[in-house]
């Protein structure tokens, strides 16, 4: 396996710490060796972390090593024995799923419509800035797990419940309504 991350034919270097240290990137390199220090120093027992190598057709891989620590008859740290496994494309997945998640979150906040998102059963999951304004609300964290029952519109609370469990049972969405909301101060808009 260690072999095939690598890009290399098997048996074609011996994987001791030294020479996978070779081919570790430079930007990891130092962080890799501190953290081994670290375990040895410290009397730790494991080591687990993502370290970026280099392959041997030059291209740049991330994996995740797990190792613990392998003592001698007398109690002294003696090496480190693991395993690796290449996590790239889940590297890459995860990078452009938070890229997408952060484009969307920037549509949905600059459209010009309130927009919010609840589970099965009717708490809020979230909410875009013009929602969480009209709930009086300072940020999205503050809806999240909340029901209609808690927020402001105690008097439109069971219909808004009504409503959403209908488009969840039907999932037709219900769009272009209007409603009044009651502003901090008192007064009433459409």
């Amino acid at each position: 396996e260690i072999f095939l991350i690598f890009g290399e034919e098997p048996q074609s270097f011996e994987p001791t710490y030294k020479e996978i240290l070779q081919r570790i990137s430079s930007k990891s390199r130092h962080e890799v060796m501190h953290a081994i220090y670290g375990v040895f120093k410290n009397g730790k027992d494991s080591y687990k972390g993502k370290v970026e190598i280099i392959k041997k057709d030059g291209s740049h891989a991330l994996i995740e090593v797990q190792s613990r620590v392998v003592y001698d008859k007398n109690g002294n740290a003696i090496s480190l024995v693991g395993t690796t496994q290449d996590v790239s494309l889940q590297h890459h997945l995860e990078e452009k799923l938070r890229s997408e998640g952060t484009l969307l979150r920037t549509v949905i906040n600059t459209v010009p419509f309130r927009i919010y998102w609840k589970d099965l059963s009717l708490n809020y999951l979230g909410a875009n800035k013009l929602f969480i304004k009209d709930a009086n609300l300072k940020s999205e964290d503050e809806i999240i797990g909340m029901n209609d029952h808690q927020m402001p519109w105690l008097d439109e609370a069971n219909t808004y419940q009504r409503d959403d469990k209908k488009v969840i049972q039907t999932g037709v969405s219900k769009l272009d309504f209007e409603e009044h909301v009651r502003e901090e101060n008192g007064t009433n808009r459409w």
